[in-house]
């Protein structure tokens, strides 16, 4: 078996990696990126319907683990997290590092790859870029955790050091200074460490808060430091004073000269005591913000008043005003109060319902619309200006959402004659999406998870399988109305409508039912399998249907008189999906022991022997090309009639996944 590697860009992503930390990023005014699965995608906030530009993951690692965006938004970094192996319960080794790459945002072309040297390592969890964009600090480790830093230009890391933490504690965060391309700060679970670059070399500073035992601290964000402005503007104040006191005795160039060395002197303190420049706030899991300056704590900050419902904080973003804190389906905004010297609450706005966790946050240049990216795979944006008007207790029409699945998808369906691909997940949520419109027609919950779906070629019906009964829906503009149901198919798993549509299958258990779709009678029911039904399938003319079970049959059923036309049993070997050659009536299968299999009439004319489990298989109309989906999110294209050549191999997410064309 030969294998010719290419890539495959998606054309259209639905979904975000809402649980990912700054996980969205305006790139200016109107565009901004947020991470979807393996793929980075960037959309137009002006209008959400257009096609986005997709930058797809590299084959070889499992997904997207950290993004960041310099200061001058010139420079994009991507963190890909690497497969690994899991020898002992607590012993984890990555066959690939994880990797970072380096983008420009002008073209989304790469720049370079840096892949990091730390033995063991699988993940980078937090990335950060220094204020100058020369250096990205990076927090990679499985086991064992270490600081990197990187040179952007050089590709190389500069003296990396270990987060020393204690009973496998975690770091959560990296974030640079923005004013200072020499300090740094890490948090995690009992510690929040500062450091700083001295002669390329990371140094830990003695801080009161450095330990944290009994805590842990989520998030991080870098504030200017009020003290220091206000010391330095009373400097200049008292220096000019001065200046003008003594101007009266001296010349001109003496005075200019003694002006020059007090403001080297206010320069020189200003840089030796380079930490108090820029001052932090940590969000405690104890609903506290802690505000700290010069390395001592200032205030420890309540983030809900008397009687509130707790609040902890996933996320901070530091702006103009002071600081936005995401929170658990809500933010509340701090402005800096200068009688108390630190920051206060002055409102709390509802974003969503289901009070998932606000783990991303971004604001444009020019501090209009703020962005948000939920645990619950949503993206919220709304206006500065709209939030006085906005309430603490309800969502409000002026909080713009797009949402997307919140867990797994356990079902999909193409369209035959309308541009819709129909989904089930784990959420108790169906959904339509317009590929062409790139948008979501109708989204429906129901109080059960859907074991199984299918569309109408007509885009005018859709197939429900739940527990307790099958569902044919009619599919409105916006909504699902029932039309009829099945009460005596009960638990379908699986459901495929015939290609004219006057028909459907639907497998419960070991027996297939074969049902009339506009009367609602029943055909007959299809029974010889031993075990569960994975695979139906149905030929071109309607004629007849194919079936695939764990039991290792494989049947074709003549629908006239619903008894068995062709069999093959393949005993001990679990087929998980079957499909017919248009043009020759064989049979494609694929099974549980990693081969893809062309059988006829019981006799076996091609086996093509693959590294991992065949899932699904698809053949694209012109029948020259089989497209196959593995146990581990490889995506495979073989030549038809087989070859063992493989055309394509493209990795997605490590989970298995429904193949339609």
């Amino acid at each position: 078996m030969s294998i010719k590697k290419s890539s495959i860009v998606p054309k259209e992503v639905f979904g975000v990696q809402g649980s990912l930390g700054n996980g969205v990023q305006f790139l200016n005014e109107v565009d901004f990126m947020y991470v979807a699965s393996h793929c980075l995608v960037k959309k137009n906030l002006v209008d959400m319907k257009a096609p986005g530009h997709i930058i797809s993951g590299s084959s070889s690692m499992c997904g997207i683990s950290a993004i960041t965006l310099s200061l001058d938004k010139k420079i994009l970094a991507i963190a890909e997290f690497a497969k690994i192996q899991q020898f002992q319960i607590d012993e984890v080794v990555a066959t690939i590092n994880p990797t970072i790459s380096i983008y420009s945002t002008s073209k989304l072309s790469k720049m370079l790859t840096l892949i990091s040297t730390l033995l063991g390592s699988h993940k980078y969890v937090s990335l950060s870029f220094t204020c100058d964009g020369k250096q990205i600090a990076a927090l990679v480790g499985s086991l064992e955790w270490e600081l990197e830093l990187w040179h952007v230009v050089g590709t190389k890391v500069v003296n990396p050091i270990k987060i020393v933490t204690t009973n496998h504690t975690i770091p959560y965060q990296v974030q640079c200074c923005p004013s200072n391309k020499l300090w740094l700060s890490v948090c995690g679970d009992g510690f929040a460490k500062t450091y700083k670059i001295v002669n390329n070399v990371m140094q830990q500073v003695s801080t009161e808060y450095s330990n944290l035992q009994g805590c842990k601290v989520l998030c991080q964000a870098w504030v200017p430091s009020f003290d220091v402005a206000e010391d330095t503007s009373n400097d200049s104040q008292k220096n000019n004073n001065n200046n003008n006191n003594i101007s009266n005795g001296k010349t001109k160039d003496t005075q200019k000269a003694e002006t020059m060395k007090s403001l080297d002197q206010i320069g020189k303190s200003t840089k030796d005591n380079a930490s108090v420049k820029c001052a932090c706030v940590y969000g405690l899991d104890s609903g506290e913000l802690l505000h700290v300056d010069n390395g001592k704590i200032v205030a420890r900050i309540p983030m809900q008043n008397c009687g509130d419902q707790a609040r902890v904080a996933h996320s901070i973003l530091q702006y103009s005003k002071g600081l936005i804190c995401g929170e658990s389906g809500a933010i509340s905004m701090y402005d800096y109060d200068k009688a108390l010297k630190t920051y206060r609450k002055v409102r709390s706005v509802k974003v969503e319902e289901s009070n998932g966790r606000v783990c991303g946050l971004a604001l444009s240049p020019t501090e209009d619309v703020l962005l948000c990216s939920l645990s619950s795979n949503h993206i919220i944006h709304l206006f500065l200006r709209d939030v006085d008007t906005m309430s603490s207790d309800s969502v409000s029409h002026l909080v713009h959402t797009q949402s997307y699945h919140q867990a797994f998808i356990t079902g999909m369906d193409t369209c035959l004659l309308k541009p819709f691909v129909v989904t089930c997940s784990k959420d108790n949520s169906v959904r339509v999406w317009n590929y062409e419109e790139h948008s979501c027609e109708i989204m429906k919950f129901f109080p059960s998870e859907a074991l199984s779906i299918a569309v109408h070629p007509t885009g005018l019906h859709l197939l429900l399988g739940f527990p307790d009964c099958l569902y044919l829906f009619d599919m409105l503009v916006n909504d699902l109305r029932v039309w009829r149901e099945f009460l005596s198919v009960k638990g379908c798993t699986n459901c495929a409508f015939s290609r004219g549509g006057q028909y459907f299958a639907a497998a419960t258990g070991t027996t297939v039912h074969i049902i009339s779709t506009y009367t609602g009678h029943v055909i007959g029911h299809l029974r010889a399998h031993i075990n569960k039904v994975r695979s139906i399938w149905w030929a071109y003319d309607d004629f007849s249907i194919v079936t695939a079970g764990l039991d290792g049959a494989i049947y074709e059923w003549d629908l006239k008189t619903c008894k068995r036309s062709r069999e093959i049993v393949i005993k001990g070997c679990p087929q998980t999906c079957v499909i017919c050659d248009k043009n020759s009536n064989v049979f494609l299968s694929t099974a549980s022991d990693c081969k893809l299999r062309e059988l006829d009439d019981g006799e076996l004319l091609r086996i093509i022997e693959s590294n991992v489990n065949l899932t699904q298989i698809k053949q694209f109309v012109g029948g020259s090309l089989i497209i196959a989906g593995t146990e581990h999110g490889a995506l495979r294209a073989y030549l038809y009639p087989l070859t063992g050549m493989i055309l394509h191999l493209e990795d997605f997410p490590p989970d298995s996944f429904s193949l339609c064309t």
